[in-house]
């Protein structure tokens, strides 16, 4: 099979990577409308665990990449243009399309709104990150914070522990304040049109994250030379999940198994992510090459997430059997 070198500076091991991580949010999305079984919950919550956090940290090393090519305003505007029209598109053409499929076979549901985010409130969120980013560069904070990551990494003052402890935590207090700032400031139909807030707010420390590591290789280094904190948490994490619903969860009560599970979820989404961000990142860099089918999946993933979601609604609509529903749509 046909393969090619990765470009001066690309982390070729990451198409593999960001080709898996989009694509999932397809096998995610394949059972919307359809009943909440048993796999459709656990992939929901694997996909909570480590998919959209870390697919946000590798974004944050592909924008470290692109800016050491470009200069700052340039890489902003052919970004807002990238991000934006597609955003607009599914806004303005997809939502309603999709709203008007719903509401023809009688989802009560869809009648809430006409456009709606639905996964397109990545793009929204990439946006922000990008302006976010730009500021930074613009006020030269990047380089102080460069800096100061550099003199904390050589007198040893911070281990990569610290790191992925720092990120779990601030994304954690994102994710919890973002909504009660949000219920305190909005209306509830506001609320309910911008809930995905929630989301942008608190992946953005995981954003960051890539980001600096794609910028400082003091960090990369830092992160990558020891991954056993990182496998520590994903183990813990997995062992978690298996005693809570294996052990735990079966002999408990409804109220205190919802309440327990939701706990359980926000902290692994917390701490997920940065530990399989490491993971993810250090098995990349180990790749040389990859196959041109994977290449052109890589290639074609952006698309195939960005318009699968009415091809999706379509077909589950049709409510013949769950599980044939579903394997249409993936």
């Amino acid at each position: 099979m046909t393969e090619t070198t990765p470009p001066v500076g690309y982390i070729i091991g990451l198409d593999t990577w960001r080709a898996a991580l989009m694509l999932g949010g397809v096998v995610l999305h394949g059972s919307i409308g359809l009943p909440a079984l048993g796999l459709f919950v656990a992939i929901d919550m694997i996909s909570q665990t480590f998919r959209m956090g870390t697919f946000f940290g590798i974004a944050g090393i592909l924008t470290a990449i692109a800016l050491a090519k470009r200069a700052p305003g340039e890489w902003l505007r052919r970004r807002l243009v990238r991000l934006g029209f597609p955003l607009a598109f599914g806004l303005f053409i997809l939502s309603p399309f999709i709203w008007l499929m719903r509401t023809a076979a009688g989802d009560i549901a869809a009648t809430d709104t006409l456009f709606n985010w639905y996964h397109l409130w990545f793009l929204a969120a990439l946006i922000a990150y990008s302006t976010i980013i730009y500021a930074l560069i613009r006020l030269r904070l990047d380089e102080a914070l460069e800096t100061y990551l550099v003199d904390l990494i050589a007198r040893k003052t911070v281990r990569s522990s610290t790191v992925l402890l720092f990120t779990a935590v601030t994304s954690a207090t994102l994710f919890g304040i973002a909504p009660r700032i949000m219920a305190a400031t909005m209306s509830d139909s506001t609320f309910a049109t911008f809930r995905m807030l929630q989301l942008a707010a608190g992946y953005l420390p995981m954003f960051l994250l890539g980001y600096l590591v794609g910028r400082v290789p003091a960090l990369k280094s830092l992160l990558l030379h020891k991954t056993g904190t990182a496998m520590m948490i994903a183990l813990a994490i997995t062992s978690s999940y298996l005693i809570w619903f294996a052990l735990i969860a079966p002999y408990a009560n409804s109220a205190i198994v919802a309440s327990g599970t939701a706990d359980l979820r926000f902290v692994a989404a917390a701490i997920g992510p940065p530990a399989a961000f490491v993971l993810i990142l250090r098995s990349a860099l180990r790749v040389r090459s990859v196959p041109y089918l994977v290449q052109r999946v890589s290639a074609a993933s952006y698309t195939i997430y960005v318009l699968h979601l009415p091809l999706v609604v379509a077909i589950n609509l049709s409510f013949v059997a769950p599980w044939l529903m579903y394997t249409l749509s993936v």
